[in-house]
């Protein structure tokens, strides 16, 4: 059964959670909260989910019948979600919040259209203390190789509830990352919105397999050790989903200032340091033996194959790029490469 265009959303949950609860804010304005977390069936299946779900319940009370009439039922088997089933999952985050923080975020979708291989869902993310409605369209077509899909976004044009009144702000993300191609376990973050006191709304975004998709339970924070330094082995580049080769690298790559040269996009240098005075700006995080960087609409994923970062956790990455630089070997310049320098001055040429 096919969802009609502008009509009320058809998807069938699996997890709907708002975390509205009584605990204490966090002390530190870098850590955050996981407000709302929703996962849904991307496609269109050929049995609908309505219907699987109906026949669920009406197999539940016949095995309850059978229990009361005292019937071995320990063989049998109820159905469970498909796990290979492509879903969509968003996470929903308030970061650098202050210690008086209340909690007061929702989201949901309004309307969707869904088809068996491309699907398109106009999500929203509403803040009910700061009235502030962030909308956005999302469209996900699964591509030929098993597990990768085609992701875009757009401002979205659905209806505004009626409770949306002309006291809210209502926004669209100020920067979309450029279409991505992800596979199943890569996460694609959004930031929807930055209130008048630096408290961000962040959309992390997980599509494909249920059982791959990645559980984020931190906010990334900032590493205070003033030593930290990346650690890249046998490191691997994708931009937007593209692989791009690497030059010949050593074993692994140390340092408290490293650079990556990104061909057609110059040279990225990232630091776990906000270095303010030198125009850096939150670019991502590092989690494990991988690097999110999303800059000026492009998603890169460096990954490793041993930890980046010193620590355990999920640190924010500082950067800065400089699009005029090249390898001086004319060889080098369409291949990744990466390297460290002894600062910041010395890195940014001042």
């Amino acid at each position: 059964m096919k969802a009609n265009k502008k009509t009320k959303t058809k998807f069938y949950l699996l997890l709907v959670a708002a975390t509205l609860t009584g605990q204490p804010p966090p002390q530190a304005s870098q850590h955050g909260l996981n407000v709302y977390s929703q996962l849904t069936y991307l496609f269109e299946t050929p049995e609908d989910q309505a219907t699987c779900a109906n026949r669920g319940s009406e197999l539940g009370r016949l095995l309850a019948q059978a229990a009361a009439l005292g019937l071995d039922l320990s063989q049998v088997k109820t159905p469970t979600a498909d796990a290979a089933a492509p879903c969509i999952q968003f996470q929903t985050w308030v970061e650098r919040l202050p210690e008086d923080y209340a909690e007061s975020v929702l989201g949901g979708y309004t309307t969707a259209e869904r088809g068996t291989t491309k699907s398109t869902l106009h999500r929203f993310v509403r803040d009910n203390f700061r009235k502030i409605y962030v909308r956005y369209a999302i469209t996900v077509e699964k591509l030929p190789e098993a597990g990768t899909y085609r992701v875009s976004f757009a401002d979205s044009t659905a209806a505004l509830p009626a409770d949306v009144r002309a006291d809210w702000s209502v926004v669209w993300p100020s920067h979309y990352p450029a279409p991505q191609v992800v596979k199943d376990g890569d996460e694609l973050p959004l930031e929807l919105a930055v209130t008048d006191r630096g408290i961000e709304l962040v959309d992390y975004i997980h599509i494909g397999r249920m059982d791959k998709m990645p559980k984020r339970t931190d906010a990334a924070r900032d590493s205070y050790a003033e030593d930290s330094e990346f650690t890249l082995s046998r490191p691997g580049l994708r931009v937007n989903g593209t692989s791009r080769l690497p030059v010949t690298f050593p074993e692994s790559i140390r340092g408290g200032v490293m650079w990556l040269y990104v061909p057609g996009e110059g040279r990225y240098i990232v630091t776990f340091a906000p270095h303010p005075e030198f125009g850096f700006e939150k670019a991502g995080e590092v989690s494990g033996g991988l690097m999110t960087l999303a800059v000026g609409g492009n998603v890169l994923r460096i990954e490793s194959s041993d930890r980046i970062a010193p620590g355990g956790g999920v640190y924010n990455v500082y950067g800065l790029r400089d699009a005029g630089w090249q390898p001086a070997d004319p060889q080098d310049r369409e291949r990744f490469m990466a390297g460290v320098s002894p600062g910041v001055e010395t890195a940014v040429g001042r």
